[in-house]
């Protein structure tokens, strides 16, 4: 397993976010192209999940990107509703 920085960043940020999101990043990443079931990628552990994601910066990059964008929308749904 290669890129540990970066699967440990991304497990270390997927950590911090709710139940819900988790799952969601589980059912794009945990799926394995589809040779596993929903079920089977929904129960899995981030860890497990990010471990087992390909040897691939760019793909990692994408991943936290991803995660990182979703800190900063629910950021923003926060704000709006504590100014509204």
């Amino acid at each position: 397993m290669k890129y540990i920085k970066l699967r440990e960043e991304l497990k270390l940020k997927l950590s911090q976010l709710p139940p819900e999101y988790r799952e969601t990043f589980n059912l794009f990443y945990g799926r394995s192209d589809g040779t596993r079931s929903v079920e089977e990628a929904r129960a899995m552990s981030i860890e497990d999940v990010v471990n087992e994601m390909p040897d691939s910066p760019k793909k990692l990059k994408w991943a936290l990107k991803q995660v990182i964008n979703t800190f900063k929308l629910r950021k923003a749904k926060i704000y709006k509703l504590l100014n509204s």
